[in-house]
């Protein structure tokens, strides 16, 4: 093995045993088994994107029979309670906190304070059931539309689950990954100003010096706009044209004022003309704190689209389950989001110490899982190009 890559694997064992040592910060122990072994349950759960059941029956298969490992039922127990007694605010502040534990690890965040981009996304994740309720009666599930594999919106609304997360998608001018550091859960009636203030209050503890944050375009209002000029922060987004509306010339900056229940409010905005998937002359509106050029676009809202990144590839980590408890979908799917996170930092890991060899990369990461969980992880990880 060369050097950089000996280097390189020092790394990568340092990031996911931070990972593997993480256990007690995810689950409690039981009164048989100790949380590193629930923890590790849940993570090759993710990694072979099956279901609990399915996985704790394949271990103790492995391991010599029932006892020998914990059962879907126990983990599940252990799960609800601890994570059923909280409100939905305190889950979220636990999954995010979790996860921004890992993204510390970087050495980005112990230098001296660099400019970021933040990328705050909404993502709907499709539901087939009933409608489900958290603890304080509010309704989790609600109805949107999904993209299809084109990308396209599709024309059937169906039941979904909604939450927000918020990613670092520039940090100086080395790191450019997706560092998911917020998370919260969306519910019927809730506006989008509430999920704006819960992702700020999350990454506030960072110190970040955020450069721009670039925010999807569900949350185009006033009151998002208002909230976050009030805290000092740039935005850009983007904004809704209307084709009986007459604007000014397209390509250059002007103000726009937008109108609602919360006032009026002035803001730069940009119109450019594109072509859609059909080939369609379409025109699109960006609305922003500050001047908008080409290169405002290009720099800012064009690494908006590294989040949605990490929705795909958590897609691929994914815990299948059918509970009716909210609060156990929120915890398999922050895993879910954990390991995607670690995929993240071990390719960069990677990059950053020359190891260029694709195939390297993800064998080391691999065998380092089956050396840390004794287990036969599959190569599902491989999906995630």
């Amino acid at each position: 093995m060369r050097r950089h890559q000996i280097r390189v694997k020092f790394q990568t064992e340092k990031v996911i045993g931070k990972a593997l040592d993480d256990a007690k910060s995810w689950v409690n122990k039981s009164s048989k088994y100790s949380s590193e072994q629930i923890y590790k349950t849940l993570l090759v759960a993710g990694l072979r994107k099956t279901s609990l059941e399915d996985q704790c029956l394949h271990l103790q298969e492995r391991a010599g029979g029932y006892g020998s490992s914990p059962s879907a039922d126990v983990v599940l127990k252990v799960l609800d309670q601890q994570y059923g007694a909280m409100d939905l605010d305190t889950l979220e502040q636990t999954i995010a906190k979790n996860l921004q534990r890992m993204a510390i690890m970087l050495p980005q965040f112990g230098k001296k304070r660099q400019s970021v981009i933040i990328a705050v996304d909404l993502h709907d994740e499709e539901y087939f059931g009933k409608p489900l309720y958290d603890r304080d009666g509010r309704e989790i599930t609600m109805y949107g539309q999904l993209r299809n594999k084109s990308g396209n919106i599709s024309g059937n609304k169906r039941r979904v689950f909604r939450y927000a997360t918020a990613a670092i998608v520039s940090f100086g001018k080395r790191l450019q990954i997706p560092i998911t550091i917020g998370f919260t859960i969306n519910y019927k009636g809730q506006s989008r100003d509430e999920v704006i203030k819960k992702i700020y209050q999350q990454i506030l503890p960072l110190n970040l010096n955020i450069e721009c944050m670039v925010v999807d375009g569900g949350f185009a209002s006033i009151r998002c706009f208002r909230f976050l000029q009030n805290q000092g922060v740039s935005f850009v987004s983007r904004g809704n044209y209307f084709k009986k509306r007459i604007y000014p010339v397209i390509g250059q900056n002007f103000e726009h004022t937008l109108s609602g229940y919360a006032g009026k409010m002035t803001v730069n905005a940009f119109i450019v003309e594109t072509k859609s998937a059909t080939g369609n002359r379409i025109r699109l509106m960006y609305l922003s704190s500050e001047v908008i050029t080409p290169k405002v676009l290009t720099d800012s809202y064009g690494k908006h689209f590294r989040i949605e990144n990490t929705y795909r590839h958590a897609k691929v980590v994914k815990i299948r389950t059918s509970t009716r408890k909210v609060h156990l979908r929120w915890v398999f799917w922050g895993i879910s989001m954990l390991l995607e996170l670690l995929w993240e930092l071990i390719r960069y890991l990677g990059k950053s110490m020359g190891v260029s060899d694709y195939s390297f990369r993800q064998k080391l990461m691999i065998e380092y899982f089956k050396d840390h969980l004794v287990l036969l992880v599959p190569r599902s990880i491989y999906r995630f190009e």
